[in-house]
């Protein structure tokens, strides 16, 4: 069994979020109440003082997803906070041409200089953009408001006219001061690779919607990028020095393969999935020390965990018992240990701490994806302790954060 540091008992693995997890998401103002960027999402808090993180688009996005998911719940005040949400996108982070722009610094104003993904420089993702066009997408099957429809096909004309040649030449960012694609650079956040499946959940999402073939066609050559790069293992490489993957891109390569497979009836994409986490579990988190990245290379290894990473691999955990309650891995009782280990990442405040990364520990840091992460596994852990099965509309309908 993992001994999880901290932990005296493994705590009860019944239960959804937490109400002090929810109040901190809706109250804790890492979605910012007012002033000329309200509805915008943070992409962290400091506890102790400091300044807030910048305000994240893609976050932003993933607060819109989630927000739907707590409304499908039942509770409809959520709703209104997506609102808000895709409010601050349309009208604050789209650039003319379709794009999302990244990250806006309010807090820290000189690091926009720095860094060439703020709103300044003007350095646009493929997955930010996907990411912010698949909550949009969301929010109009919610709502039925055609400006959020409006906006997601801004965003994948966009993605058609920057990014149509990416899987071939590997470009994952684009330059909008230039109009040109930024070249393919090591770090798996700098290209074309199979984490960029998760976007296929907006392309795929945006052609249910509009009825268009072309969104789809691009998510068959994206799923037949991924699945050709997946190891024997189950791994997906994430870059490539060393042959090294990372957990948090590994597992967006999974997530999606998850949405695909459950909203598809896809049973070679499930199996797909299921291999990658079986990797996960044993390579990576089954052991002493646990590992965030793996690499042929040890000095690549990362050792120590980010929440973020748990949390996606215990989503996926889930996810893919709700579609195939048959699927089983020898690791299977260590699975209430990591849930305990991912409850123990909760701070005072209800928030959700980041852990450690290649730079350190990230002391007095709630982080918005990292929480939204976490709610949503509890969500899933939560279905499936109900012991009531995915109906099939269910499954057609089935998002992730």
């Amino acid at each position: 069994m993992i001994d999880v540091p901290g932990t005296t008992a493994v705590q009860a693995t019944l239960s959804g979020p937490s109400a002090a997890e929810l109040d901190w998401l809706a109250h804790s103002n890492i979605q910012i109440a007012e002033g000329p960027d309200a509805g915008g999402v943070r992409a962290w808090l400091d506890e102790t003082p400091g300044p807030a993180g910048f305000i994240y688009s893609e976050i932003t996005g993933y607060f819109i997803t989630l927000c739907c998911q707590l409304a499908r719940q039942g509770d409809r005040s959520w709703i209104a906070r997506a609102e808000r949400a895709g409010t601050w996108l349309v009208e604050r982070a789209m650039h003319p041409s379709g794009a999302v722009l990244s990250r806006k610094y309010d807090q820290a104003p000189e690091r926009a200089a720095s860094d060439p993904y703020s709103f300044e420089n003007g350095r646009i993702a493929f997955f930010d953009c996907a990411m912010v066009g698949f909550g949009l997408v969301e929010l109009h099957t919610l709502t039925g408001d055609a400006r959020w429809l409006d906006a997601a096909n801004a965003v994948a004309r966009f993605l058609d006219r920057a990014f149509a040649s990416a899987p071939e030449d590997g470009h994952s960012t684009f330059d909008a001061a230039t109009m040109t694609a930024v070249p393919a650079a090591p770090r798996w956040s700098s290209h074309f690779g199979p984490f960029e499946l998760k976007c296929g959940m907006f392309l795929d999402a945006l052609a249910s919607v509009s009825g268009a073939a072309a969104p789809r066609a691009f998510v068959d050559r994206m799923v037949t990028l991924a699945l050709s790069r997946q190891h024997a293992s189950g791994r997906f490489p994430t870059m490539p020095a060393g042959d090294t993957t990372h957990l948090h891109p590994h597992t967006y390569t999974v997530e999606g393969l998850l949405y695909l497979a459950a909203r598809h009836e896809r049973h070679d994409l499930l199996q797909a999935a299921a291999r990658a986490v079986d990797w996960s579990v044993t390579t990576c988190l089954a052991r002493t020390p646990q590992l965030q990245q793996w690499s042929e290379q040890p000095e690549l290894c990362i050792e120590g965990l980010r929440s973020d990473v748990l949390a996606q691999t215990l989503r996926a955990y889930e996810v893919i018992k709700l579609l195939a309650p048959e699927t089983t891995w020898s690791w299977e009782p260590q699975i209430a240990a990591l849930h305990a280990q991912l409850d123990a990442f909760m701070l005072p405040s209800g928030g959700t701490a980041y852990g450690r990364d290649e730079y350190g520990a990230r002391g007095g840091h709630a982080n918005a994806w990292c929480h939204m992460f976490a709610v949503e596994a509890k969500l899933f852990r939560a279905r499936r302790a109900s012991g009531k099965a995915l109906e099939a509309t269910e499954k057609r309908t089935l998002i992730l954060t």
